[in-house]
């Protein structure tokens, strides 16, 4: 694999990256959203959490479409021209495999403290911590939605580093529409 090659499967593989990681905020806006109307708050009250909640997401999120959008133009740019092609014992399909597991890893690896302290609020608000007084500020919606979040995150690092290969597969059959 030259490296032009190699640069286009790092961009494509920061960009995949980038999108997972919009999955946890964008649940927290969710669950600030779901809060203010069970108070009954206005709109008005609350966009600017929301929008601080958002804005997390809707920036990754871009930034993961035109990582992938502009991957080939931007790998030009990195990569060092070669007169010819470098002989290597590492197929285009294998690198990319080997890429995706190390991205489910640092996605695994990045969103598991998330759970973890997801499920201690729920503990504290189902332990009746929240009559005490000595809960956090978190509403229950705001606790479910940052988890499920956090969960499904955790869920496709895992899938990914365990299955890098049907995820390739997967990724090739939307990339060429099935065909």
């Amino acid at each position: 694999m030259n490296p032009f090659t190699f640069a286009v499967v790092g961009l494509r593989l920061l960009a995949v990256y980038c999108l997972i990681h919009a999955v946890t905020p964008l649940f927290q806006a969710l669950g600030y959203w779901a809060g203010a109307i069970a108070a009954g708050e206005r709109f008005a009250q609350t966009y600017p959490i929301i929008f601080s909640n958002t804005l997390p997401a809707v920036v990754l999120a871009g930034f993961a479409v035109l990582l992938f959008w502009y991957s080939e133009p931007l790998a030009r740019r990195l990569a060092p021209p070669v007169a010819a092609e470098i002989p290597t014992g590492c197929s285009f399909e294998q690198a990319q495999t080997l890429a995706f597991a190390a991205a489910g890893i640092l996605i695994l690896v990045t969103s598991v403290p998330a759970v973890l302290q997801s499920l201690g609020n729920v503990l504290e608000l189902s332990a009746g911590f929240q009559r005490a007084g000595l809960h956090s500020a978190w509403d229950p919606y705001q606790i479910w939605t940052r988890l499920g979040g956090a969960v499904v995150e955790s869920g496709f690092g895992l899938w990914l580093m365990l299955n890098p290969r049907g995820f390739r597969n997967a990724w090739h059959w939307l990339r060429t529409a099935g065909s």
